[in-house]
Formats: C-alpha cells, structure tokens, sequence
C-alpha cells in the first residue's frame, strides 16, 4: 500500500525492521502464490455468506429487517 517499513514497524512494534523487511522480500518473491491463495480464501469467504443467507432463519431475518426498514420509512 505503499507503506515503508518504517510505516510498517510504526503499526507493528514487537517487530524488528529486519522482520517487515524479510516479509517484504518473501511477499515480492512469491507474490503469485499469495495472490492465489487470497483469491481462493475469498471465493470460499463468498461461497460460505451465500449458503449462510440461504439458511431458512437468515432469510425470515433478512425480510423481517426489510419490512420494518420500510415501516420506519412511511413514518
């Protein structure tokens, strides 16, 4: 994000600057395989919210909220 490691240690103290740099360097020389791997943690991220708001409650829920949203709306 364009953070230096400086930035970096500022957020994160308990970690020396040869720690952030050495993630630094890991990330740039393995930045495919963490691409992929945030890629597949998110589409099952998504795959598990859809089954989620599928179950019976969620979606009685999800009505119940929309109905008083729009009672609150008329008043």
């Amino acid at each position: 994000m364009g953070d230096t490691p400086e930035d970096i240690q500022d957020g994160f103290p308990s970690l020396t600057l040869e720690q952030i740099k050495a993630v630094i360097s890991w990330y740039l020389n393995h930045r495919g395989e963490v691409d992929e791997y945030i890629r597949e943690v998110d589409e099952e991220a998504e795959k598990l919210r859809r089954e989620i708001e599928s179950w019976p409650q969620n979606v009685a829920f999800k009505e119940k909220m929309r109905r008083l949203r729009e009672q609150q709306i008329k008043h």
